[in-house]
């Protein structure tokens, strides 16, 4: 097999959303990973595995697409392609199985144990996006562009842990939304047994947000 941080690299290339949550491996992880490589075809194998290091030396995509005698342009779409159907055979093996048991781990060692309220009853909502509750279209956009990735380019939509984190006061400041709108958040959040301004710790955020993508990328 190949060293570790061969497969870190490659789950990185592979799963660039998870960031580090699908680490550390587990033994039987790297050989679900070789599996899935050995059944590339040769051209995306030898890019993958030169690119990233199968060896213990990554390459530049320069260096790697000579080492081919390819062109920059055709290494690339071998790549591109590789890396694509890894993410296609790989994608519900880690993100259900590593993630759910990281969150069940974290739970149990962290959840039950650190909080006095009983936000920990609602742990499934609060990871869920906050288009399950049945807020306006006009609102649902305005926390979809106040919720910007700037690394991606693109508008996120929130979890509710995110916004019951907030008060009515922290609302009112984002561009778009009005006391009327303010008004129709705390009526939609009050029907769920839930308010504004909830005493929600980091930690907390922190793991309804794996929980909140585990289902995110097993839509």
């Amino acid at each position: 097999m190949a060293n570790e941080l061969f497969y870190v690299n490659l789950l990185k290339a592979v799963f660039p959303e998870a960031g580090n949550d699908l680490l550390p491996f587990r033994p039987q992880d790297k050989e679900r990973i070789e599996s899935a490589l050995e059944r590339l075809k040769m051209k995306c194998y030898v890019a993958i595995t030169l690119r990233l290091g199968h060896d213990g030396k990554p390459m530049s995509a320069k260096e790697a697409a000579k080492t081919m005698g390819f062109t920059r342009s055709g290494f690339l779409h071998d790549y591109k392609k590789g890396l694509r159907d890894l993410k296609y055979s790989l994608r519900k093996y880690f993100l259900r199985s590593n993630l759910e048991e990281r969150f069940s781990k974290i739970r149990e060692n962290i959840l039950w144990k650190s909080f006095d309220h009983d936000w920990d009853r609602h742990i499934e909502l609060l990871a869920s996006p906050i288009s399950v509750i049945p807020f306006p279209k006009r609102i649902l956009k305005t926390f979809a562009t106040y919720n910007y990735d700037a690394c991606t380019g693109r508008e996120r939509e929130m979890f509710i842990a995110q916004l019951v984190k907030m008060s009515a006061e922290e609302l009112l400041e984002i561009r778009g939304l009005g006391k009327k709108s303010v008004q129709e958040v705390e009526q939609k959040l009050a029907q769920k047994g839930l308010r504004l301004g909830a005493d929600l710790t980091p930690e907390f955020i922190a793991i309804a947000g794996v929980l909140y993508r585990i289902q995110e990328y097993l839509e």
